[in-house]
């Protein structure tokens, strides 16, 4: 996993390299000589620990600018994966990076460490076991229990229960939001159905208007038929005025002139009767309706009511794509619980054909 180690004014190691072989590699020295050191530095390099500056060289004197200069790196090679170097000098703001190969520097930040480099070491706490005096010895000191989870994720076994965990969160995320947009469309339904009255209103508003506008010219040609009936009446009574023989043979030429006016006038007469009973008509419809005042005043109203619904129809249309999105997420859903129940079938088999390197069992 690692073929070599090099670092810097890390603690005792000044400048050290060493190369390791594959399996066992065992170093043999007097105490304090470094070997926990090593340890550390390959800590340091894959996870970021320890923190602060105490890894340093304590023969660099942190008052002078020529050893606050000189950087503390550890820099480990990870067979078939690259060289990560990890360095940080004595000043506050200045080196303070990690670098693969020999690309640009990634920044350190707190305790985290990238995600690029962590894809390189591929190493955790417990690939990194120390035998300093304050730190418990691997896996003795703990319960079987946990034992047995550290070695779960060594063998990767907990990917599933993580992946289904996950998964679980968020389909239960996903239910939640499916039943507050059903509930928000429940609303919005019920809200609807109370403004139905509103567009009928509208509609009867509309018809109203023109109503009113009819109404307005029968009227006009009321005024002008009754003009032509009371100048009617006044011939009427002027003729009454003849009684005598002669002076009506006298009138007789004059009426003559006039007749086909009258006959006019008589058919004109007839078109004013049905005009006053379509008025009639009129004003019975206009007693039920109110006055015209309140007829404008109404439809009005309805004009603010039309502009609240026109509202509502945007409300509606933000649900329904909210419904479409539901309907992604369901089908993602879907898709994920198959991949996992694929995953668990392909576990299954490979659990069941895999022999224990201990007793020899196979399907544990």
């Amino acid at each position: 996993m690692i073929d070599s180690i090099e670092s810097k004014y890390f603690e005792t190691h000044q400048d050290m390299h060493i190369e390791l072989h594959e399996g066992v590699n065992i170093l043999i020295g007097a105490s304090d000589e470094g070997k926990s050191g090593l340890i550390r530095q390959i800590k340091w390099n894959a996870q970021n620990r320890p923190q602060g500056d105490s890894y340093r060289d304590d023969k660099l004197d942190p008052k002078k600018k020529e050893d606050k200069l000189k950087a503390t790196e550890v820099i480990i090679k990870y067979k078939d994966s690259g060289t990560v170097t990890r360095a940080r000098d004595g000043y506050a703001g200045g080196i303070n990076h990690y670098q693969i190969d020999n690309q640009e520097p990634l920044r350190a930040l707190k305790t985290d460490v990238p995600d690029e480099v962590q894809e390189i070491t591929r190493m955790k706490e417990v690939n990194i076991q120390g035998q300093h005096p304050t730190e418990q010895y691997f896996l003795l000191a703990d319960k079987p229990g946990q034992v047995a989870k550290q070695f779960n994720k060594v063998a990767g076994l907990t990917i599933m229960d993580d992946a289904i965990k996950s998964i679980n969160s968020q389909v239960r995320s996903c239910n939640a939001e499916i039943g507050v947009h059903k509930k928000g469309i429940e609303d919005r339904q019920k809200e609807l159905k109370e403004t139905e009255w509103v567009l009928k209103a509208e509609k009867f508003a509309k018809k109203l208007e023109q109503f009113m506008h009819k109404a307005e010219h029968k009227k006009i040609e009321f005024q002008e038929l009754s003009e032509n009936i009371r100048l009617i009446k006044n011939i009427d009574e002027k003729l009454k005025e003849f009684d005598d023989i002669g002076i009506a043979k006298i009138a007789l030429v004059r009426l003559c002139d006039q007749s086909e006016a009258l006959s006019n006038k008589e058919d004109q007469r007839a078109i004013i009767q049905n005009t006053v009973e379509a008025i009639k008509l009129v004003d019975l419809k206009l007693s039920d309706s109110s006055d015209t005042v309140e007829a404008l005043t109404a439809l009005k109203a309805l004009q603010k009511q039309k502009i609240f619904i026109n509202k509502y129809n945007e409300q509606i249309e933000i649900v329904r794509d909210l419904l479409v999105k539901i309907k992604r997420n369901e089908e993602q859903h879907k898709i994920a619980t198959k991949e996992v129940n694929e995953a668990i079938k392909q576990h299954d088999k490979i659990r069941a054909e895999t022999e224990c390197p201990v007793c020899g069992r196979s399907g544990l």
